[in-house]
This record gives structure tokens, C-alpha cells and sequence, in this order.
């Protein structure tokens, strides 16, 4: 049994219970990528989308503009499909969830400030931990395996078949907000253009926390590649409100440890079906 199927399996356990009152029915594998899949789960619907199995460069070329060495650029075969959050976490489905609101979790990092709280903003000033706590709960009320996407899950979803900086076309004002357009502040998610796969705020708007701890890439080819152990800081990607455009490229990768908290990094939960393990 791999790792992520340790974790999904440990997300299943913890839901049985909650299964007596949440719909029993197991979640199947979509078809085609950008299927939608919409779970109610305490009043809220969290819409999930369809990222199938299939290969992809991770990483970057070294041609790519303002790239990172720690990018470096390997093949990686993602042998199962996965549902990832269309948008990223809420604040609504937050404190629907953990009970606390962004002004909470603004206190707890000290009471600096908050950019900006309503609904249907995403959820900021969260640790790795915390992020991970919410997935847990969420699949406890839901009966499904839920958990953080792994760094490779996160990138390949982003990308959504694309193989440049950006996933769009159209460059990232169209996709993302971020330094230059966001006024100093996080938007309302699925305010700007989605990829191909319907995914939205992939780039900007805030980071992201990802299932892996941090470490250097290798150049060689990887199956489910995903890093559990080792290293003192875990991952987030995706770049934020307050991020250039080369923070907020598919191969960027970021770095604080899990128990620190940023007024600019939320989370984007997936489930991973059974059948697709």
C-alpha cells in the first residue's frame, strides 16, 4: 500500500462513523478531465473536478523566465485520477467546518490584519496543520476520503495539459490575482478565468498548502512521487494576492513550516476514489 493510500485510508476510517448520517454512496472516478462532482456537506457544496491519470513535466526548462533551480524538470506518471476543489477553500466553508473565523485565525498569528473576510473570500492564516485538521473533519462529515493533493497532484491539476508558465493563453491578469492587479488584498474565489480543466485561482489569490514535505527535485522519472518524511518545512504553491508573476508560475514551489501561519496561504482539498487507488 503506497502512501497516499495510507492517507486516504485513514481519512475513510476516521469517516465511518459520520457515514451512518452522510450519504453512503462511494465516490466513483469521473470520466472525462474538468467532470464535475458537487458534495452538500453541512448546507455548503463544495464542487470538486475531475483530474484523471496521466503523465506530465513537472518542473521547469531552464528557458523558462524567472525560474527557480529548485524547479528542476523531471517526467512524472500519476497512475490514479483524483477530485480536486474547484476554488480554493472558503471562509463560509471554514467556519462551517472549524468553527473559527478568518479574524480568528488572524489573532491566533498575532492580530496583525486582515485584507479581506466574507463568504465567499478563501481562508487565510492557516498552518499546514490546521489545513490538514479541516480535511480530516471535512471527511468525517462527508464519509469520503478527503485530504491535501500531493505537490505532483497540485502541479498537474494546475497545469491541466499545458506545458508553459501559465495555464491559460491569454497570460495570468486573466487567471489570477496577484501583485499588480489585486490592490494589495485576496478576491472572491472563481472571480477571474479557470483553466482548462475548470479550475480556478490555480495562480494567485493565495497559496496553497500541499500534502508533501519539502525537498529537492530529482531528474529522474517519478511514479506518485510524494514526500512524507524528512525536511523541516512543508509545501504551498500557486503564488498569492501578493505575489509577482514569476511566484505564481505551475512550477514555483514555496516553503514554511507547518505550524507557521501567512495572511496569504489557504488550501484546496481532493479526494482520491477508492476504485482509483
Amino acid at each position: 500500500m503506497n502512501v497516499r493510500s495510507i492517507f486516504t485510508l485513514a481519512a475513510l476510517l476516521c469517516a465511518a462513523g459520520a457515514a451512518l448520517f452522510a450519504a453512503d454512496v462511494p465516490v466513483k472516478p469521473g470520466a472525462d478531465a474538468g467532470e464535475k462532482m458537487s458534495l452538500n456537506i453541512q448546507g455548503i457544496d463544495y464542487t470538486f473536478v475531475w483530474c484523471p491519470a496521466g503523465k506530465f513535466v513537472m518542473g521547469s526548462p531552464a528557458s523558462e523566465t524567472g525560474r527557480f533551480a529548485s524547479e528542476t524538470p523531471h517526467r512524472v506518471t500519476l497512475t490514479r485520477g483524483f477530485w480536486l476543489l474547484e476554488s480554493e477553500v472558503t471562509q463560509a466553508m471554514w467556519q462551517n467546518v472549524m468553527g473559527t473565523s478568518v479574524r480568528d485565525q488572524c489573532k491566533k498569528a498575532g492580530g496583525k490584519w486582515v485584507t479581506a473576510a466574507g463568504p465567499e473570500f478563501p481562508i487565510y492564516y492557516i498552518t499546514w496543520d490546521e489545513a490538514k485538521a479541516f480535511c480530516d473533519k471535512l471527511s468525517e462529515l462527508s464519509g469520503c476520503g478527503i485530504t491535501l493533493p500531493t505537490e505532483a497532484e497540485w502541479e498537474y491539476a494546475c497545469r491541466a495539459g499545458s506545458a508553459g508558465p501559465f495555464a491559460g493563453s491569454g497570460g495570468l491578469s486573466e487567471m489570477g490575482w496577484f501583485f499588480e492587479n489585486s490592490e494589495s488584498k485576496a478576491h472572491e474565489v472563481k472571480t477571474k478565468e479557470p483553466n482548462a480543466w475548470g479550475l480556478y485561482d490555480m495562480h494567485g489569490n493565495v497559496y496553497e498548502w500541499c500534502l508533501d514535505r519539502y525537498g529537492d527535485l530529482d531528474a529522474a522519472e517519478a511514479a506518485d512521487p510524494y514526500a512524507g518524511e524528512g525536511g523541516l518545512t512543508n509545501v504551498y504553491r500557486g503564488g498569492s494576492w501578493d505575489s509577482g508573476e514569476r511566484f505564481c508560475r505551475s512550477a514555483f514551489r514555496m516553503k514554511y513550516p507547518a505550524a507557521h501561519r501567512l495572511d496569504l496561504v489557504g488550501l484546496r482539498p481532493c479526494i482520491v476514489p477508492e476504485s482509483a487507488e
